[in-house]
């Protein structure tokens, strides 16, 4: 069945996608955590 395929396809490329979206979330925000992180520790050491 045609629809069948087609609705399996769209089912994991959308699923690839929120992976992917997830993913580079993640590289984009652990770094800021570091940051802030690093930042938090500077102030208390003051």
């Amino acid at each position: 069945d045609f629809t069948l395929g087609f609705e399996t396809i769209l089912e994991e490329g959308i699923t690839t996608g929120i992976y992917d979206v997830h993913n580079s979330l993640q590289e984009y925000v652990t770094p800021l955590r570091l940051r802030m992180h690093i930042h938090r520790q500077s102030l208390s050491a003051i």
